[in-house]
């Protein structure tokens, strides 16, 4: 919570996304215990010209689905508090319409099923293959749908949380 907001009190005073997260970064590590850390993707979608910039801090690479395939948004940094000095380089992309943007947390990979079988990243590559041409709201209905179908509602030791975007 304090991460986030730190990082909108940045942003809100229109500091550049890399220079606000060099600051929270500092903050995290000045302010955590020993071991804590944040794991973020954090982008910035401009709906006129399609253009995604983004940042990856040590979280689970978010994945652009397109006609072409499937591919992660990787770039970035490590993860928020763990290191002094990082460098969080921005990196932009033009998205084509149709694209989508599937950001998710690892409790998605990590998801089990009655039999313990992890559902994984080979899984979740050849799904994200199957939402090639969707919409965004279709994309993330069909990827629960994958999901509770694999765990068969099973409890699960981490959270998941999927947000799909689409370029328009």
């Amino acid at each position: 919570t304090s991460t986030r907001s730190a990082l909108r009190i940045l942003l809100e005073d229109k500091k550049e996304l890399t220079s606000a997260l060099e600051t929270v970064n500092r903050f995290v590590l000045r302010d955590s215990t020993a071991g804590s850390f944040v794991t973020m993707f954090i982008c910035m979608y401009r709906p006129a010209d399609r253009g995604l910039s983004y940042v990856n801090c040590g979280h689970t690479p978010s994945l652009l689905i397109s006609a072409d395939g499937v591919s992660e948004l990787a770039e970035g940094g490590t993860v928020l508090g763990a290191f002094d000095g990082v460098d969080y380089p921005l990196t932009t992309i033009n998205l084509a319409r149709g694209d989508l943007i599937l950001i998710y947390t690892d409790g998605l990979t990590e998801a089990r099923s009655l039999s313990g079988e992890l559902f994984g990243y080979e899984r979740l590559m050849e799904m994200a293959q199957e939402l090639r041409g969707m919409g965004a709201t279709d994309a993330l209905e069909k990827i629960k749908e994958t999901l509770f179908s694999f765990s068969r509602h099973t409890h699960q030791s981490d959270d998941i949380t999927l947000i799909v975007l689409g370029a328009t």
